[in-house]
């Protein structure tokens, strides 16, 4: 990847994004940007907004609920690709836990998923915080959610 192209998106993320974020025509500041290209030229995004106190901390939590661990590549893979596949139901009951509890235990049934109940917790309380949200756009909550797990992925998981 070129490296002049590298810093002029990186330049683009700490003065653009982050600092000339709106949601309902107000400027928001003092929030996450991040951009991750792979080598494949994939790319995912999404911004936090670090005064949204309960989606932020939420965020935090769940960066740093998994360990590093190779093998967590696969599962984030299949958390991610799941929402993805069904991003209608996800964004129908996005704010209401019992329901995304019953979606992970519908589709997350097996003994090898046990080991990951706690990340599930986590997990559907950053959905839910996420959805409950005003500064997230309605047309971007479930890029956020799907960026972040990405993003959960590549730092704890599949490095690819």
């Amino acid at each position: 990847y070129p490296l002049y192209e590298a810093l002029e998106e990186s330049r683009n993320q700490l003065f653009g994004k982050a600092k000339h974020f709106e949601v309902d025509k107000i400027k928001l500041k003092n929030n996450i940007s991040f951009r991750v290209t792979k080598h494949s030229g994939q790319t995912f995004e999404t911004l936090i907004h670090k005064g949204d106190k309960e989606v932020y901390d939420k965020f935090l939590s769940l960066t740093n609920s998994l360990e590093d661990k190779e093998e967590n590549g696969n599962f984030l893979h299949s958390i991610h690709h799941k929402i993805k596949n069904h991003e209608n139901i996800i964004e129908n009951i996005g704010n209401d836990s019992t329901k995304l509890q019953n979606f992970f235990d519908n589709y997350f049934n097996e003994d090898e998923h046990k080991k990951y109940k706690k990340f599930f917790e986590v997990l559907i309380k950053y959905i839910v915080s996420v959805y409950k949200t005003k500064k997230i756009e309605q047309s971007n909550k479930l890029n956020t959610i799907y960026s972040t797990l990405r993003f959960v992925k590549f730092i704890k998981g599949d490095k690819k």
